[in-house]
């Protein structure tokens, strides 16, 4: 069994645990609560008459059942609120997984896997409204001299100005990617009549990043290498726009 399936068994089997032991305290609860209306009203009348000195007092026995009662009924609304708090806790920690399965956590951009998935939803609106899919692969120039030089905080630093600084350029709507390493992508939808826009997003691509850029206090200068693909119709899929935005870039 691989790790990943043993994960899997244990999450699945704590899962199991979490909702028996759930039931079984719904239960106690909801048979408290029955309990209560139906000996609580007589028991409590009995206790007030005693408190009161009218009557000849409550059944001890009763009055016990009765104090019982409440007690479960307040520990079922404590557990109620422990198990709004940790389905709440266990929500954000699977939106955190999903972001993190999905997204470069250093960047904030879509991973490989994530740039396909969209990417593919991408084609398909842009084929409904008769437009096209721009994919610009970047690579940075000189990043591996950063790194060796100012190391890998300044590297990172770097790649994270990078990102915020292609943002700025791309269209909002764009898909923007780090593939792996000083490696990204960008994928827009423009109207196919109009590729100069295209041209010009990228030029302004290479005129930002051939500026000194500073990471966190240190000013580097790179450059980037960028390979543009168009969508064309039907039969392309996001791997073959980056395949051949690839080969245009180097």
């Amino acid at each position: 069994m691989t790790e990943v399936s043993q994960g899997q068994t244990a999450a699945q089997s704590k899962i199991a645990r979490t909702a028996r032991r759930d039931i079984y305290t719904g239960a106690i609860v909801v048979a408290a609560i029955l309990m209560f209306a139906g000996t609580g009203t007589s028991v409590m009348s009995a206790v007030l008459r005693n408190i009161s000195g009218i009557g000849g007092g409550s059944d001890r026995i009763l009055t016990v059942a009765l104090l019982l009662n409440i007690a479960l009924i307040l520990f079922g609304w404590r557990r109620y609120r422990d198990l709004q708090k940790e389905v709440q806790i266990r929500g954000e920690a699977e939106e955190r997984a999903q972001i993190l399965a999905l997204h470069d956590p250093l960047t904030g951009f879509h991973n490989r896997r994530s740039i396909a998935e969209n990417g593919t939803q991408m084609l398909a609106r842009a084929s409904r409204r008769g437009k096209s899919v721009a994919m610009l692969m970047l690579d940075l120039d000189n990043f591996k001299t950063i790194n060796d030089v100012h190391g890998h905080a300044t590297g990172d630093a770097l790649l994270r100005t990078v990102a915020a600084e292609v943002t700025k350029i791309v269209p909002p709507s764009a898909l923007t990617a780090r593939l792996g390493g000083d490696e990204f992508a960008c994928a827009f939808i423009f109207d196919g009549t109009n590729k100069d826009i295209v041209d010009r997003i990228a030029n302004d691509i290479v005129i930002r990043l051939s500026q000194p850029i500073d990471a966190d206090g240190t000013f580097s200068h790179i450059s980037v290498s960028v390979g543009i693909a168009h969508s064309s119709g039907e039969g392309d899929t996001i791997d073959s726009l980056m395949r051949r935005a690839d080969i245009a870039m180097y």
